[in-house]
C-alpha cells in the first residue's frame, strides 16, 4: 500500500471536522434565515465528509481494496454530490449585514481550500485509485465552493444596494 495514504485522509478527515465545527458555530452568529440553512446544511454535509473519511481509513489495511472499490464506483461519487447539495442562491433581495457577509466569504475561503487540497493531494500520489477518489472530493468541495461565491456575490450586491452605493465591478 502506497506509504502516506492513510496520513492524506487523517489531514483530510481533520479538516472536514474543522469546516463542519466552522459551519454549527457560526450558525449563531447569523440572523439572515436562508443563510443559516445554508451553513446547518454545510455542517451534515460535512459530517457525511467525515464519516465517508472514516470509513476509507478503516478499510485500509495491507490486503485491502477499499480505495479501489470506491474509486472505481462512478455512481457513488455522483450521486452523492448531486444529491449532497441543491442550495442557489436566493432570488429577490435579502439584506446581510457586514458581519454576515464576512462569514460568509470565510465559509468560501474554507471550501476553496479544501478543494484546492484534495487537487493538490491528487497531484502527489501515484497511486490512481486515491487519485480518483481525491479528485471526486476536490468536486464536492468545488460545488459548495460555487454555491458560497454565488451567495457572497448576491450579499454584497444586496448589501451595496442598501446602503445605496454599488460600485463599478
Amino acid at each position: 500500500m502506497e506509504k502516506g495514504i492513510i496520513g492524506v485522509l487523517k489531514y483530510a478527515l481533520s479538516r472536514e471536522l474543522e469546516g463542519r465545527n466552522f459551519y454549527l458555530q457560526k450558525v449563531s452568529d447569523i440572523r439572515n434565515e436562508s443563510v443559516k440553512k445554508l451553513f446547518l446544511e454545510l455542517s451534515e454535509m460535512e459530517d457525511e465528509h467525515v464519516e465517508f473519511i472514516n470509513k476509507l481509513i478503516g478499510n485500509i489495511s495491507e490486503n485491502s481494496t477499499a480505495i479501489a472499490d470506491l474509486s472505481s464506483d462512478d455512481n457513488f461519487f455522483n450521486s452523492r454530490k448531486n444529491s449532497e447539495f441543491s442550495y442557489t442562491t436566493p432570488q429577490g433581495h435579502e439584506s446581510f449585514d457586514t458581519s454576515e457577509i464576512a462569514i460568509i466569504r470565510m465559509a468560501y475561503l474554507i471550501e476553496d481550500d479544501f478543494m484546492k487540497f484534495y487537487e493538490e493531494a491528487s497531484f502527489y500520489t501515484d497511486n490512481k485509485d486515491l487519485k480518483k477518489i481525491l479528485l471526486s472530493l476536490a468536486k464536492w468541495e468545488k460545488t459548495h465552493r460555487d454555491a458560497l461565491y454565488g451567495l457572497y456575490r448576491q450579499s454584497m450586491q444586496n448589501y451595496w444596494f442598501d446602503m445605496g452605493f454599488e460600485p463599478l465591478l
